[in-house]
């Protein structure tokens, strides 16, 4: 089956960047998947700035299916993203995905700052996906908002510091030995049901310290 990506950004080996685009999957024939996926980068690409809207997946950092479309072999994946603006997704805005099909044990690596993530109440804000993927998420002041989830570290790593997680179903989840190496200085608020999960399959849990835990409906943090 065909789909749609609007962009992929791929095997760079120095610095490179993608800036202020606008990307819409509204209208396409085709499946819209992925705004933006990165595979196999060893140099961090910088992305910032731009919008997108309406797809699947805003951006995709992932070490397998990005490229082709039946997907392949990457090697360690790194990504930075910074400033871009995602809305209307369906399933996540960011995804820092370790498929199950790499074989090669590559890594998957993003820093996300200074983002906004929301709409669609059925997506995941930042998904952090596969015991290989990890995400260090800071400074995204302008909210995650509006989601299923806002954070979900589900068998990956990730730390959390200075971001505004607000009006959410759950705002940070933590399952299948996923691990949450800190969460400082956040604003993670308003949430319809718990501040912070954390399922009882998670696994290492870091210090939870100076966060504004407010206004979530069940509990400001789940330890099951």
């Amino acid at each position: 089956t065909a789909v749609w990506d609007c962009m992929l950004v791929s095997s760079m080996a120095v610095a490179s960047t993608v800036t202020g685009n606008s990307i819409n999957g509204t209208g396409t024939a085709a499946p819209t998947t992925y705004g933006i996926s990165v595979w196999n980068d060893q140099t961090a690409p910088l992305i910032s700035g731009g919008t997108i809207n309406n797809v699947q997946f805003g951006i995709n950092v992932n070490n397998y299916e990005g490229y082709p479309t039946t997907g392949s072999n990457a090697n360690n994946t790194l990504a930075t993203i910074d400033g871009v603006t995602i809305s209307n997704v369906t399933l996540a805005g960011v995804r820092v995905n370790d498929n199950a099909l790499n074989t090669n044990g590559a890594t998957v690596f993003a820093e996300i700052k200074n983002s906004t993530i929301n709409g669609s109440a059925t997506a995941t804000g930042i998904l952090v996906s596969g015991s290989d993927a990890t995400a260090n998420i800071h400074d995204n002041s302008s909210t995650i908002t509006g989601m299923l989830v806002g954070v979900d570290i589900d068998g990956g790593t990730a730390s959390l510091t200075t971001s505004k997680i607000d009006a959410n179903g759950t705002g940070v989840r933590v399952k299948n030995s996923g691990t949450l190496t800190s969460t400082t200085n956040n604003f993670i608020t308003n949430n319809t049901a718990d501040g912070i999960s954390i399922e009882a399959t998670a696994g290492a849990i870091g210090a939870i310290t100076n966060n504004d835990l407010s206004g979530n409906a069940l509990k400001a943090i789940n330890n099951a």
